[in-house]
């Protein structure tokens, strides 16, 4: 029970000064049977960060309700309110989310799948709400917890329902509780407050459910024959599983001059490794990134080819290992949208690497930098087979990021060394 379990809450949690997660999430939800949120973002990440108290709520046939915003990003919305009656347009940024739920790693696939599970095993119920005009968007953060006496917990902030806000960013929200004398009126408000927007009783909003939203095929890529509880066994974070070296997380074994070419990269922050061709370029360029983020964290990372051939091996490649990633090139006529809502959610929860994968030709042209522009240089630019990269005016165009690598298998490069400062005469 919340009253006799949970005395010592605070009336304020704030990620600087908190353990959010351990302090309030775990301990309230282990309690819990209902959960009810109104809030403008949502990633299934969160369900790694909380995970611990999400099983207990499972254990004790908790429900709950979820009201989202459609949109990835404000930006999103404000170019989405234009075309606001069209359904399509909310079903593609919305399929662009939940794919976007699928961020790299293992765990992250795992929440997914505890994601799908949850709606197939009517835990959750998600809807999604939408503005009717120009005048706004939803940006609600209201989240009620219920015990099994009925007593409630509200809490009212800043923060979103994914893990960077709760683990990262610097975020804040007071807490409610229903047997605190003088704290039933907030509570009975921010009750109503939810009622009216699940029920879609909001003038200027709209409701629709998941179903209405998402393509079921998106929804179909989580699903799992496995138990929710087998799932959450799985979670390294869980103890399901014994944390991996970085041989096994990769999968293969690098060579002593594979790793010798990554650290001298990851040192000199630009150069290009020549090796000949069947020596293993693109899992050594694979292991600098992997080391790179163990010592700075997640990336973007920016991989030009000369080829869609190219495009398709390194994309088939990267997924081993990653899973965020957009194929930028003519074969994907999705690639402007995917690419444009990949970077804004990155931009909004950088926790996880993103993989942009391109060709030449697209790379240069005029959509694709528009997009790749929103980073402000805060990016890996890698070019494959970097001698094909264009004309000597491209060349001498490179993108001015603090990170680039090139890779090439030409006889003009001595085999195996890498050159920290030139390729050619083209600074590189």
């Amino acid at each position: 029970m919340f009253s006799t379990d949970l005395k010592n809450l605070k009336i304020q949690y704030r990620t600087t000064v908190n353990q959010v997660i351990d302090e309030f999430y775990v301990p309230v939800l282990s309690k819990a049977v209902r959960y009810d949120r109104a809030v403008g973002y949502f990633s299934s990440n969160i369900l790694i960060a909380y995970i611990d108290g999400l099983e207990k709520f499972v254990e004790n046939n908790g429900k709950m309700r979820l009201v989202i915003s459609p949109f990835v990003t404000k930006k999103d919305g404000e170019v989405f309110l234009d075309s606001i009656n069209r359904l399509d347009s909310i079903t593609e940024s919305l399929n662009e989310l939940f794919r976007s739920f699928r961020l790299g790693g293992n765990d992250a696939n795992i929440s997914a799948q505890i994601l799908h599970q949850l709606i197939k095993n009517n835990i959750l119920e998600i809807r999604i709400i939408v503005p009717n005009n120009s005048l706004g968007l939803f940006h609600e953060k209201i989240a009620l917890f219920y015990d099994e006496l009925g007593d409630a917990i509200a809490t009212n902030g800043s923060n979103n329902e994914t893990q960077g806000s709760v683990e990262h960013n610097l975020e804040s929200f007071s807490t409610f509780r229903s047997w605190i004398n003088g704290q039933e009126l907030y509570i009975d408000t921010f009750k109503e407050q939810f009622e009216d927007t699940w029920q879609g009783n909001l003038n200027e909003y709209h409701m629709l459910s998941l179903q209405e939203a998402v393509d079921d095929d998106v929804l179909r890529e989580y699903e799992t024959d496995e138990s929710i509880k087998t799932l959450y066994s799985k979670l390294s974070r869980h103890g399901g599983l014994e944390k991996k070296n970085e041989t096994e997380k990769l999968g293969f074994k690098p060579f002593d001059y594979q790793k010798v070419a990554a650290e001298k990269w990851i040192e000199k922050n630009k150069g290009i490794i020549a090796f000949a061709t069947g020596t293993g370029k693109t899992k050594t360029a694979i292991y600098a990134f992997d080391q790179l983020m163990k010592k700075e964290g997640p990336k973007v990372f920016l991989i030009t080819v000369p080829d869609k051939t190219l495009v398709e091996q390194w994309s088939k490649e990267l997924l081993n290992y990653w899973g965020n990633l957009v194929k930028c090139y003519s074969e994907n006529n999705q690639w402007v949208n995917q690419l444009k809502n990949k970077i804004d959610y990155w931009k909004l929860e950088p926790d996880e690497p993103l993989f942009i994968v391109t060709t030449n030709q697209t790379f240069h042209g005029e959509k694709f930098m528009r997009q790749i522009k929103k980073l402000n240089k805060d990016y890996i630019f890698l070019a494959d087979e970097c001698h094909r990269l264009g004309t000597d005016n491209l060349l001498n165009s490179l993108p001015s990021v603090e990170r680039r690598l090139g890779l090439s298998a030409t006889p003009t490069i001595a085999p195996m060394s890498i050159n920290g400062t030139s390729f050619s005469k083209h600074s590189f």
